[in-house]
């Protein structure tokens, strides 16, 4: 069974890494997307802390889609504040990860996605997280490493 990504991008970025796995896994690829954009990486921030600070979940669009076939997801966003974006997180709560293995990525510009690993288990429930991954500015880049140790854990899946 094929994977899926669901990410979402605010300038392009994770959007980015997402396609650089997909050249190797092939799968189908859906984004999440506020209905107001935050806009360039400080005005998001300032948009961001707040509503990560005080439990606010911006208004978005999201696919619907049928994870009942599907053992490995994906999943990509930026850091913000240390943590994942609010709304990310309570699409994964809406979902049901049972059974599932989560594999997550992110970018930033000095943090990593240690911080928003515990909301991201919160979020999924019972899925098993694996092989986070993080994209930052001020951080050599291991991405090929990384990509062939989810390509590994991918056939032990299928």
């Amino acid at each position: 069974m094929k994977p899926i990504i669901i990410l979402y991008s605010n300038g392009g970025t994770t959007r980015k890494v997402a396609e650089r796995i997909n050249e190797t896994l092939e799968c189908e690829v859906a984004e999440i997307k506020p209905k107001v954009p935050y806009g360039p990486y400080l005005k998001a921030l300032k948009r961001a802390v707040p509503e990560i600070d005080n439990g606010i979940v911006a208004e978005y669009d999201a696919p619907d889609i049928d994870l009942s076939d599907i053992d490995t997801v994906l999943i990509g966003y930026p850091i913000w504040h240390n943590d994942a974006p609010p709304f990310v997180l309570d699409y994964l709560k809406k979902q049901d990860f049972t059974g599932k293995t989560i594999i997550p990525f992110s970018t930033a510009g000095g943090s990593n996605i240690k911080g928003s690993l515990k909301k991201l288990q919160d979020a999924v429930g019972s899925a098993k997280i694996k092989l986070p991954y993080s994209s930052s500015m001020f951080k050599k880049d291991n991405f090929d490493k990384w990509k062939e140790e989810v390509s590994k854990l991918l056939m032990l899946t299928e």
